[in-house]
């Protein structure tokens, strides 16, 4: 199927936050007296939901609670730089006529504020915070826009993502970025630079 649309996660996809991610990990591990882990560790073990994996990690507290913990640590550092050619990917997509979206855990106040203040806001048709497990949100974006699942490149940086992606039927495009997160799922495609997505439309546009 042609490529429509491209729905992206946000942390560790759009913006580099994956090390800030593991201090905010530590921060929830430290409160709940616990052993830190190291960014290696995290990055084989962290995956949505986040209850699970903390109750993994032997964290009992609720939901609100790690949030908070996770989010008093977070917000004492500066917002997560934009990840490499961010501007120039979504200024390609958005003019090739492609509608853009973001599904991410992150909370969506933060989400708008950070957007906008990259300004980046305006390339983005549907934007969805708070989500743990994702694959609702990326049905309902196929529904409200009237695309087909194939028609849809869903990019993540997590095994999770990848999961969801999955079982909504989406193309999907697993984001490794610079760390050795590993690919628990099969993906449609495996990508190391966002302008990777450029070449996977294109590729698609010709072979149709």
């Amino acid at each position: 199927a042609l490529i429509k649309a491209v729905l992206f996660d946000y942390d560790g996809v759009l913006v580099d936050s994956l090390e800030l991610n593991h201090i905010g990990t530590c921060a929830v591990l430290r409160a709940a007296g616990l052993k830190e882990i190291t960014f290696q560790e995290f990055c084989e073990q962290y995956e949505a939901p986040y209850t699970k994996f903390y109750a993994d990690l032997g964290i009992k507290d609720t939901r609100e609670q790690i949030k908070s913990w996770y989010l008093k640590e977070v917000l004492k550092y500066p917002d997560p730089p934009l990840m490499e050619d961010v501007e120039m990917v979504l200024t390609t997509l958005a003019d090739a006529g492609l509608t853009l979206g973001i599904v991410s855990t992150h909370s969506y106040n933060h989400l708008i504020r950070q957007l906008e203040k990259n300004l980046l806001f305006g390339f983005f048709r549907s934007i969805v915070g708070d989500q743990e497990i994702k694959t609702g949100a990326i049905s309902s974006f196929c529904r409200l826009f009237n695309f087909q699942p194939k028609e849809v490149l869903f990019v993540g940086d997590l095994p999770s993502d990848i999961r969801d992606g999955n079982t909504a039927g989406v193309t999907t495009v697993f984001f490794k970025g610079k760390f050795s997160v590993p690919a628990r799922y099969p993906a449609d495609y495996r990508i190391k630079t966002l302008t990777e997505i450029l070449a996977i439309l294109e590729q698609r546009r010709t072979s149709v």
